[in-house]
């Protein structure tokens, strides 16, 4: 594995938030390695860039205004830990399989912690963990 810069593993580490404020899910997919898998909340056995994509596109349809602040990062051989807050407003519905959640315009802050396996500067795995019920409650309407 090629050892990339601290601040160059973490910006691939967080290449899916980066996606999301530039509204371009093509830029995160193009930095997935073959064989790609990943663990989102509800779907913890993903496989493929594709599924990964289904999952994360309602996302970055519904909500506006990404930014993402990095409290911690630990890096460990190949696998970067991030600590995180991911902002964003949810302006328009957010289709899931579990359900819809109306564009309220509301602003919601959610911690998360993301694990990314890196190599050859590609993310081979990606596992992102944050609080389901603390976005929806964040977000709904009044």
């Amino acid at each position: 594995m090629k050892d990339l810069p601290d601040a160059e593993t973490t910006r691939l580490a967080l290449s899916l938030f980066d996606a999301f404020a530039a509204g371009d899910l093509d830029r995160w997919q193009a930095r997935l390695a073959p064989g790609f898998t990943f663990a989102y909340p509800g779907m913890p056995d993903g496989k493929g860039a594709a599924a990964a994509r289904a999952y994360n596109q309602p996302f970055g349809e519904a909500c506006t205004d990404w930014q993402t602040e990095v409290h911690d990062s630990a890096i460990n051989g190949e696998t970067v830990f991030l600590d995180i807050t991911v902002y964003a407003t949810l302006a328009k519905p957010l289709v899931t399989p579990q359900g819809t959640l109306p564009g309220t315009g509301k602003r919601a802050a959610v911690k998360c912690v993301i694990m990314s396996r890196i190599r050859d500067g590609r993310i081979l795995h990606e596992a992102t963990y944050w609080n389901v019920p603390d976005l929806i409650a964040q977000v709904l309407p009044d």
